[in-house]
């Protein structure tokens, strides 16, 4: 039997009293600017066929209130310190989820299907349950406990308490570890997991408004420009470059296939 979510067991009452809150009229956030797309970038970890199905149906519960963010996050000139850092290593392969002071979420995606990264602030509600659940005192209890292994994998998790005290602990992710840590683990993995699979939320092409000259990179790395807005806008006319090839996608759409812009926009004649 497959093990529920355990983001699930704590977060649902606090995100869904959050969507209960939400006014008749929510306020619909502006449009954004064309973000430039990270060198061999994607816009998700590529979904098994199971998962595929389900989130035809249902969105990601562990992203619901949760906004999409860039540009720089420091506040007074400050940034928002790390509280939390999970890094799992595997020969080829590197997945790293932060999170911060404030809400803020990055994670970053190294492997063959390129590099994914993205930052996200969560609700309040479900910043302040990560906080309790993830106790740098769980990782203090493990000391002296061995947790290699002989995979080639390594993971580390470091916890930041509210003095300013760091705890971390590394770990071969293969292991059946403790039940401390792997609470925490399994924790951050379904946070990773929803952040990085998620094509709507996190990526800045979902309310992106197109403009005649703007350089958009596909989730395949091939660059096209917007050469014509159709039926008021609603369709677009991309040229592929450097190839003789065109499409037409609706706005609505783009973000599934696009994850940013490449170089500066391009003024038509």
């Amino acid at each position: 039997m497959k093990r529920p979510s355990l983001i699930a067991t704590f977060l649902s009452l606090t995100l869904s009293f959050s969507l209960l809150a939400q006014t008749d009229s929510p306020e619909v956030p502006p449009p954004v600017e064309l973000e430039r797309a990270p060198l061999g970038g994607s816009i998700a970890i590529p979904l098994p066929s199971s998962r595929e199905k389900q989130l035809r149906k249902y969105e990601i519960p562990e992203l619901s209130g949760t906004k999409h963010v860039t540009g720089s996050q420091a506040v007074d000139g400050k940034l928002p310190q790390a509280i939390v850092d999970y890094t799992v290593r595997y020969p080829g392969v590197l997945q790293r989820i932060t999170i911060f002071d404030r809400g803020l979420v990055a994670i970053r995606v190294e492997g063959k299907e390129g590099t994914i990264q993205k930052r996200v602030i969560l609700p309040d509600d479900a910043f302040q349950s990560y906080v309790r659940n993830l106790d740098s005192n769980h990782l203090r209890e493990l000391m002296g406990q061995s947790l290699t292994g002989g995979s080639p994998g390594t993971a580390m998790i470091r916890i930041r308490d509210s003095n300013g005290n760091v705890s971390q602990r590394s770990f071969d992710p293969a292991l059946i570890l403790p039940v401390v840590l792997e609470r925490q683990r399994a924790l951050l993995q379904d946070l990773f997991r929803a952040i990085s699979e998620d094509r709507d939320v996190t990526n800045p092409m979902t309310r992106y408004v197109p403009k005649v000259g703007d350089r958009l990179v596909a989730d395949d790395k091939k660059s096209y420009e917007v050469s014509r807005l159709l039926n008021g806008g609603d369709i677009v006319e991309l040229i592929c470059i450097g190839q003789p090839s065109r499409m037409y996608v609706t706005v609505r759409d783009l973000h599934n296939l696009f994850i940013g812009g490449r170089g500066a926009r391009v003024t038509p004649d």
